[in-house]
């Protein structure tokens, strides 16, 4: 008869038998599960801080607008952002998703403007690299405290990327005022079609209630199948309504307008956390 010894031995023996392949089973579904996530995490979208600029008021004029140091803004310090996308697509920023948790120096002094209807992120944001890079900036309505070594802030920058484009063709139409034509998800309204008075070229302006901010080109398709660039000289939106003006090297009477978009457009909310120095000797 087996010891009481010999017996524990054996188990021990069956369990580890056990264990030994049912643990390296695990090894290999957890270690093979860490790669795709890096991968995924190497190419999702990151933010960081390129420059800063401190725009001091040098005169106040009362009744008038202050003189800033730099011509041109009103914000008396920016931080330039960049967002860089590895993978690309990046098709601009979605400013409503965007939020500014916190915006301060080094002594705490907050240089947000709370009450300022349009936020502190700048119009002037850029998509550079053929879409791998998103630029803007961000408005402090304050000068930092005298003292103050660093500027900080951190928030989520919300950004629309896509990787596929689609094309439309509508039906023909009559370039004239008042003419509607559907172009694929746009539906425009014709305002006028007229020779330019700044250039060579002819201008059609339109507007629409659609989102046009993934638009990336218009054609039109004359009756005799020539086809003529587009090109946008002018956008301007207000309360849902967005105005384009289009100009053409051609008087087009009537055709068929293409539109380019992207497709599929998500949005992607990227952190950002940075500091940039200011003053003298701060770090």
């Amino acid at each position: 008869p087996a010891t009481p010894a010999l017996s524990i031995m054996s188990l021990a023996r069956t369990a580890a038998l056990v264990f030994l392949p049912t643990m390296t089973f695990g090894a290999v579904l957890v270690l093979g599960s860490i790669k795709p996530l890096q991968a995924a995490s190497n190419n999702a979208p990151t933010a960081s801080c390129v420059g800063v600029m401190v725009n001091p008021i040098l005169e106040d004029v009362e009744g008038g607008m202050p003189q800033h140091a730099f011509q041109g803004g009103m914000a008396e310090t920016k931080l330039a952002l960049v967002v860089d996308s590895p993978t690309g697509g990046i098709v601009g920023l979605a400013r409503e998703g965007s939020k500014v948790i916190e915006f301060t120096d080094s002594t705490g002094k907050s240089l947000i403007d709370k009450d300022s209807p349009f936020g502190p992120f700048g119009f002037s944001s850029r998509i550079l690299s053929e879409g791998q890079r998103l630029a803007l900036e961000l408005d402090g309505a304050a000068l930092h405290a005298p003292g103050a070594t660093w500027i900080a802030a951190k928030g989520l920058i919300a950004v629309r990327i896509a990787h596929e484009k689609g094309t439309w063709t509508s039906d023909r139409a009559t370039l004239a005022n008042n003419t509607h034509v559907e172009v694929g998800p746009f539906g425009f309204k014709v305002l006028r079609s007229e020779k330019s008075t700044w250039s060579d070229g002819y201008e059609i302006e339109v507007e629409t209630k659609d989102d046009v901010s993934n638009l990336t080109a218009m054609a039109a398709i004359d009756d005799a199948g020539q086809r003529h660039e587009l090109r946008t000289t002018s956008t301007m939106s207000f309360m849902g309504m967005t105005r384009l003006t289009f100009e053409s090297k051609s008087n087009i009477l009537s055709a068929k307008l293409e539109a380019e978009a992207w497709k599929n457009a998500q949005t992607k909310n990227v952190p950002f956390n940075v500091k940039m120095r200011v003053g003298q000797g701060g770090n």
